[in-house]
């Protein structure tokens, strides 16, 4: 609960774009990289992989925001 309380009161400025889009862009990568028999299928897992990396990419500027 408390990193939810944490998220919620972190500010996302233009800076943490630096971050935000290459960790999506892996996400895409590695999720774009599962083999899968339809066309669909694949769009899907690299919206996952998309959604997965920015996620982690605000946890750790959460995290990073709170040890300075």
């Amino acid at each position: 609960m408390n990193l939810l309380d944490n998220l919620s009161n972190m500010t996302l400025s233009r800076t943490d774009l630096i971050l935000l889009l290459p960790m999506a862009l892996v996400g895409v990568v590695l999720m774009g990289g599962v083999p899968c028999r339809t066309r669909i299928a694949h769009y899907v897992l690299e919206g996952v992989g998309a959604v997965v990396g920015a996620l982690v990419a605000i946890v750790m500027m959460g995290s990073l925001s709170r040890m300075l």
